[in-house]
């Protein structure tokens, strides 16, 4: 059970991260920041037309009023919602969620979803506008590569449509009827099926699966043909021979199968229901040894990965815009690194969790944790939950701002080259810049301001000698 909720989160955050990736959810920039903080519960940092507060873990947000943009968060990745001058995201236990979309035309569309059962719409134009309890009752616009799709006490019936086609289903899958000028399908399973686009593919079965035949491709050069005994034997080859595999014993992954592929140069081989699997190309573009689980690479498009056991990963790639290398060791080690081939920078990320973090981002700013919370990598997740658990932290800003931290911030401080600021909590606010000096007991239930022209003492918050 603990291994399943591990691997949820890993592939949560990672899906998380990657709709999100382009955008900022921290202040950035070369601006000077202001900070404040109390203890290690919550912090905020201001710079112009940026600021982000966080109450560690619970809740967080940061805004930027120049591109309008802001992200908030709350016990991250169990709660998030972004938003831009043109669109909108929000996300709960990635069941519950929403999006919305701002058209310079039609105004904004809006999509909901209450759970994995309940889907709303709503907008200025017709095809935005939808509701649907599944399974009893429903329309949804935009989905599973249709235009709309209706159904009544799913499955005893749906319809679907795209454009002048649309198709009626009862009992899905088992029957469906559907026809327009190009396309059209036919089907009661097992018995027979048909479905066929005029120029493009036709597909045939009777008492499937056992009978199984068609061709596609047949608006390209070279079209494919295919057929299928199951679960004895099946092929598919293109018409002048440049394409051929073959499966037997399909059950329901081939206990054996072979294919080539004459204009790329591949060949394939796969034994004990893909277990077993190798394939190569004579250009040796192309490269593939899998014994699973125990190990596996597989090199394509400079582009490589590597498994021993489904625990180690390394995945390597060579574009003409980034060079990367990554490894895991799931759920302790992680590592990534990189290179940006025109702008020169190098971006790397360590984690050996849960003894430490380290990151560094492309443009120089770099942080460093111990210990770490979460075994994942994340480093939005990491800045919500790390200091929760911090022993020692350190981070460098390319303002020049430096900032170190320990025992889950019993004691802070950030300097660059003009001041230094110290923090104990509730005992001690320190400042020093090169016009005046600081300090405060309590918030202010004592102080002391050493400036050029004055000094002042305060007592009790609010009184100044």
């Amino acid at each position: 059970m603990l291994q399943f909720f591990y691997i949820l989160l890993l592939l949560g955050i990672g899906f998380v991260s990657s709709l999100h990736a382009e955008l900022p959810r921290q202040p950035y920039g070369l601006q000077r920041a202001h900070y404040w903080q109390f203890w290690f519960l919550y912090d905020t940092e201001t710079r112009p037309a940026q600021k982000e507060g966080v109450f560690h873990p619970f809740y967080s947000k940061y805004t930027d009023r120049v591109t309008g943009h802001s992200f908030s968060s709350a016990l991250y990745p169990i709660y998030y919602n972004q938003e831009t001058q043109h669109w909108g995201r929000w996300s709960f236990f990635f069941l519950f969620g929403g999006r919305y979309t701002k058209h310079p035309d039609t105004g904004s569309d809006k999509d909901t979803s209450y759970g994995p059962f309940i889907w709303h719409g709503s907008g200025n134009t017709e095809k935005d506008r939808y509701f649907s309890v599944f399974p009893f009752y429903g329309k949804i616009k935009s989905a599973f590569g249709w235009s709309e799709v209706n159904f009544v006490l799913w499955p005893l019936y749906t319809n679907w449509s795209h454009k002048s086609y649309k198709a009626h289903s009862v009992l899905w899958p088992l029957t469906s009827y559907g026809k327009n000028e190009v396309r059209k399908e036919y089907r009661i399973l097992p018995f027979y099926s048909h479905k066929s686009h005029i120029g493009k593919y036709h597909r045939t079965s009777v008492l499937w699966p056992l009978f199984q035949w068609g061709e596609s491709n047949l608006d390209k050069v070279e079209p494919s043909s295919y057929g299928f005994f199951f679960p004895f034997y099946g092929y598919k080859k293109s018409l002048y021979g440049n394409l051929k595999s073959y499966t037997i014993l399909y059950l329901p992954l081939p206990f054996y199968s072979y294919g080539y592929d004459r204009k790329t140069g591949a060949t394939e081989y796969r034994a004990l229901f893909s277990f077993i699997q190798y394939g190569y190309s004579n250009d040796k573009d192309y490269r593939k040894t899998i014994f699973f689980p125990f190990y596996g690479r597989s090199h394509f498009a400079k582009k490589t990965a590597v498994f021993i056991t489904p625990l180690y990963f390394h995945l390597e790639s060579d574009t003409y815009h980034i060079r990367s290398s990554s490894y895991y060791l799931i759920p302790f080690y992680f590592q990534s690194r990189r290179w940006y081939v025109k702008e020169k920078k190098l971006s790397a990320y360590y984690k050996l969790w849960p003894l430490f973090r380290y990151y560094k981002d492309k443009d120089g700013n770099l942080s460093y944790n111990s210990l770490t919370f979460l075994p994942v990598r994340s480093v939005y997740a990491d800045k919500i939950w790390d200091p929760i658990l911090s022993l020692f932290s350190y981070s460098k800003q390319i303002n020049g701002e430096k900032k170190l931290s320990l025992l889950m911030s019993l004691y802070s401080q950030r300097w660059s080259r003009d001041d230094f600021h110290a923090y104990i909590p509730l005992l001690l606010d320190y400042s020093k810049t090169e016009t005046s000096r600081k300090w405060e007991i309590l918030y202010g239930l004592l102080g002391y301001t050493n400036e050029k022209k004055r000094s002042t003492f305060k007592l009790f918050w609010f009184i100044e000698l």
